[in-house]
Formats: C-alpha cells, structure tokens, sequence
C-alpha cells in the first residue's frame, strides 16, 4: 500500500524508528515530507502525495495535534476519500473529539509485536475494501480556505465504508475478526543482530564493553532500559549483557510484550583526573655561639673575669609555587579516526548526505582513517550523528557514532 504519514517535525526520530521502517519493512510504499522536491512549492506537492495514497497514518503526539499543517493534512485526505488511521506516539496525549471515533493503533511503547499486527491487519481490512470518496458539496470551498473542526468531523462521517470496517474490525462483539499476519511467539523474546553489536555491561556507552554480538546471531531478551534504547541479553556463559535496541542495527521476535523495563544498579567506571600541587618549604637555621673568657696576666690584689656571651639565630623560609599546567579547552572542530563500529572491514559504507539513516548514502570511508568533526546532531548514543572532512578541509558527510572514535579535544 501506499501510505503517506502526518506527523510534527519535532516527532522525526520515533515516527521513522517505529513507524517508518516498520512499515517498509512489511512492504509497503512510504511517504513522508523528506520526498518533497527543492525549489517547488510545498503545498501542492502534498496534495499530490495524498491523493495517491491509499490511505493516511496520523501520528498523535501533544505537538501533531496542534500543528496547522497536520490538521490540513488530515482534512486534505478526508476530502479525497482516504482512510485515516491515527497512531498514538506518546502516552497522555489528549485525543481530539473529531477523532475519538476512531480506533487508534497505541504506539505509546513502542513497535511491540501485537502493536504491529494490529496496524498492518487494519492495512490489510483496508487494502481488501475499494475507498469510495465522500459525495462533494455543491458549493466547494477555495483552495487556501482552511477547513474548520466541524467540517472535518462532517467530512469523516461521510467515509462510511472503511471507517465503519476499521471501527468493527476493533469491537470485542465483532462476528468478522481481522486477519492478521502470523507473528512465532516464543516464550523469550529473541534479537537477532544485522551487524555487529557491542555487549557492554550497561545501558549506556559509557559502561565498558565486555564482546561482540557478531551480525546473523541472535540472544535472548530480558528486558529493556528505561529510556527504551539498550536491551538485556542473556548470554551464553550466563552472564547478563546489553546491547543497542536500534532497529537500524537489529531486529526482535517474540513476545515482546512480555519485555520488562529493567533499571541497573551497577554505574559506569571512569578514571579521575588527579592534579598534584607541590609546596617546598626549606628552612635554614645558623645559630652561631660564642664564649669568651679574659685573664689578666697581672697578679692584682683583686681577680677581674669578665665573661660575654653571644648567640644569634637566622631563620630563613622559602616557599616554592609551582607553574600551572594549561588544559586545553575541548570543542569543535576536533579530530577523530574512522573505526569499524564493532567490525573488522577496511572501508565502512555509513556516510550520509544528512544526519538520517534515509538519507542519501555516499561514498565509503577508510578504517583507521584521520578526520575533522565539525558538529554533533542528537544526545542519545543510538541516534547521535557527526558531520566530518578530510584534514584538509574537504566536507565528507554524516556518519554515526558507533562508526567514529573522537580524540580527546571533541565535548
């Protein structure tokens, strides 16, 4: 099918992770507004998009629902007859009354196994239906006139056939059940590594790396982080690991609903930066004494001894202060070296023309070759990017984390 997905900007990352490569990986054709053609007009290109798709995914989040652009997305689609099918992304988002009708796929957690069944089975009702668009009103408002709620929910009325089907497909008293694919459901949900994947005793980068989960093998699922980026795995010796729960670099099976959030209480080593301050302070002490004695040589009727004493002290203090040590200050540009990301190939093809796993992919790079970061994009280490060039000043592109090692100069 042909899907074109709503969503607000802000959203990017977890509408592809989840929604995007999802769907392209159960075969269907997605659009979202990275196709839109520089130095045209947007607006008519997303009309144009919408009428040739089959039906429209709304990606609910607190920002989508207030975006203009979305609510003309939507209206644009019920005007043409399309499906519309609501994805909520994120817990407590307050769901519209112009949608409440409708039955909406829960994303909240993520793509879980039943999550996706329930899409693409409400796809699949749908593709077997043929879309009847809504009769026109006599009096057809002009192009740039903004449909208001109200319109809106008069419009989705009108779509009664794949609507009222999607609705029914949901209801619990329903005699006609959907069909959905066939997902195996082991007891223990299993991920299976599409490259090569750090094992580190932790959910974060910084926690050390203690092996490799080799590409085509697979572990069994514990649980997961609390922010949802790292999986536990167990290993074959018993021991108990993480790896990235990307879905760029892995894909899981299973029951996942039965994935728990795990929160570790061991924290990741580090080695402190000691500074010494020395402080020399000798001290010199002369204290010289002397004693003198005089006899008269004379017989006198009287014996004369003068006697004198004499003791001086000289204490002398210095105190020695060392000279700073200048530490440089960390930023950008700095340097870093290409590594294999876990791998032992010579070249890594990773480079990208943006700092997306769509975009377009450029020309391999060299292991172990000397680059120049110039920016970071992301705070997560499984969606960070970094835009690099050749020492000599060349642009070369994005490239992910996992696939640079930086120099102590980058933040």
């Amino acid at each position: 099918m042909r899907l074109f997905i709503s969503y607000a900007h802000v959203d990017k990352r977890i509408v592809i992770d989840w929604l995007v490569d999802t769907l392209r990986a159960s075969y269907h054709e997605v659009w979202i507004d990275e196709s839109l053609s520089a130095g045209q007009e947007w607006k008519p290109q997303l009309v144009d998009a919408i009428q040739k798709s089959d039906a429209l995914i709304y990606a609910m989040t607190p920002e989508s629902l207030i975006s203009t652009v979305c609510q003309w997305e939507v209206a644009t689609a019920v005007e043409s007859g399309k499906p519309i099918i609501p994805v909520l992304m994120q817990a407590r988002t307050p769901i519209p009354e112009w949608l409440g009708k409708i039955q909406y796929v829960d994303f909240s957690n993520g793509a879980t196994g039943n999550t996706v069944a329930q899409l693409l089975g409400g796809l699949q009702k749908i593709q077997s239906v043929p879309i009847s668009p809504p009769q026109k009103s006599p009096q057809k408002p002009k192009e740039n006139k903004r449909f208001p709620i109200e319109l809106i929910v008069t419009i989705i009325g009108t779509i009664l056939v794949p609507i009222l089907l999607f609705l029914l497909s949901q209801s619990p008293n329903n005699t006609e059940q959907l069909t959905t694919p066939t997902i195996p459901t082991p007891a223990t949900p299993v991920i299976q590594a599409l490259r090569d994947l750090d094992i580190r005793n932790g959910p974060n980068a910084n926690f050390s790396s203690i092996g490799i989960l080799a590409s085509g093998t697979s572990l069994d699922v514990l649980g997961i982080s609390e922010d949802r980026i790292w999986y536990q795995v167990l290993l074959s010796d018993g021991t108990r690991g993480w790896v990235l729960a990307s879905s760029s670099g892995s894909q899981i099976s299973g029951a996942q609903d039965i994935i728990r959030i795990i929160i570790p209480t061991e924290t990741p080593t580090w080695t402190p930066t000691i500074t010494a301050s020395l402080t020399a302070t000798p001290t010199q002490t002369d204290t010289p004494s002397a004693t003198y004695t005089l006899a008269p040589t004379e017989t006198l009727t009287q014996t004369y001894t003068p006697s004198a004493t004499y003791t001086a002290t000289n204490t002398l203090s210095v105190t020695q202060t060392p000279v700073p040590t200048n530490t440089p200050t960390r930023g950008y540009p700095c340097s870093g070296t290409i590594n294999a990301g876990g791998g032992n190939a010579a070249s890594v093809s990773v480079v990208r023309s943006q700092a997306s796993g769509s975009s377009t992919l450029l020309s391999p790079i060299r292991v172990g070759a000397t680059v120049t970061v110039i920016e970071r994009d992301g705070t997560l280490i499984s969606n960070t990017w970094y835009r690099i060039q050749t020492t000599e000043g060349s642009p070369i592109g994005w490239i992910p984390a996992t696939y640079i090692t930086l120099s102590s100069q980058c933040p």
